[in-house]
């Protein structure tokens, strides 16, 4: 209960005989009476509900002990007021002592009536009346916090892992540009300039968005990379495909982007609906990779099927009796 009888002054922090300093959630300094009027045990659940007036409000139901002792408290105590204190004790679970105990003023409310086993607390936001509630029930099963283990991590732990991520990004993208140039020769090379402007494209998209680069996303680069570079090969497989049948190279370019055209679409389409779920449905993390893999997929297609397209076109024109295209 409040010591309305006194007044703490901050200047001589005078605190009388019976009475204890306590903080509410805004540090507004508090006199209350030492006596405790009801503890958490005595609570048999507290829900937020609206009242017969339509108003924000925390129903109490209490036991029977509680709520006999409750009575006659508040019978005899109308019109003043009580708080509701939140208690939090560290134990130490080795030397079994208590470490530091915090308590907290949670709320203040006035006695309107005497209170028996079931009664609501009112004048609340709905905010209020949430916390109070879980507050309340929380009582209902009191729980010591023990120390068993202390750890403090240092930035350094982000920064590492964003590291590893850019290398796993840079490295990803050395083997196959590697490969891609080993494998497909002149086309190859083609493919590696537009996995590059793919990279660049991703980032700025990204950029433009307001996307936050996450460690999930970085994931969603390395497999966008990946992801990208199938486009090419099933196209300049189609293209192989048909040199092998004796096709002039123009032909064989102009019938291994058509066949193939419609297989890179259906992959990816269902990739990009897969991606687009994430993002819906998905939170945190999940959200980072979804739309890292969304857009990568646009922008893949995007530079593997028109770019490429449009390179190899430009350069058949201007040579268009021999070409070493390695396939």
């Amino acid at each position: 209960m409040l010591d309305e009888n006194h007044v703490y002054n901050t200047v001589n922090k005078y605190i009388p005989i019976g009475s204890k300093l306590l903080y509410d959630r805004k540090s507004n300094p508090i006199l209350l009476k030492k006596k405790l009027i009801l503890s958490g045990d005595f609570i048999e659940s507290a829900y937020h509900s609206l009242n017969d007036e339509k108003k924000q409000c925390v129903n109490v139901k209490l036991t029977k002990i509680g709520a006999k002792n409750f009575f006659n408290f508040t019978s005899e105590n109308v019109g003043k007021y009580i708080a509701v204190v939140y208690c939090e004790t560290f134990n130490d679970l080795n030397k079994s002592k208590t470490l530091n105990t915090k308590e907290e003023i949670v709320s203040i409310g006035k006695i309107m009536q005497p209170l028996y086993d079931n009664f609501q607390i009112t004048g609340l936001t709905v905010q209020e009346s949430d916390d109070l509630a879980l507050i309340l029930r929380a009582g209902v099963l009191p729980t010591n916090i023990s120390i068993i283990e202390e750890k403090i991590i240092g930035p350094s732990l982000g920064k590492d892992n964003v590291i590893k991520g850019y290398n796993a990004i840079i490295g990803g993208l050395l083997l196959v540009l590697f490969f891609m140039f080993f494998y497909y020769n002149f086309f190859g090379l083609i493919a590696n300039i537009f996995l590059i402007f793919n990279l660049i494209f991703l980032v700025s998209f990204m950029s433009v968005l307001g996307a936050v680069l996450t460690l999930p996303g970085i994931a969603g680069i390395v497999l966008t990379l990946g992801m990208s570079i199938d486009a090419n090969v099933l196209i300049f497989e189609r293209i192989r495909e048909r040199i092998l049948c004796n096709d002039d190279y123009i032909m064989s370019i102009n019938n291994g982007y058509k066949h193939s055209f419609v297989t890179i679409i259906d992959s990816n389409l269902t990739t990009f609906f897969v991606g687009l779920l994430l993002f819906i449905i998905g939170d945190g993390p999940i959200k980072g990779f979804a739309i890292t893999l969304c857009i990568g997929i646009v922008t893949s297609l995007y530079s593997s099927i028109v770019g490429t397209r449009i390179i190899i076109d430009i350069f058949f024109k201007k040579n268009d009796k021999y070409l070493p295209i390695g396939l």
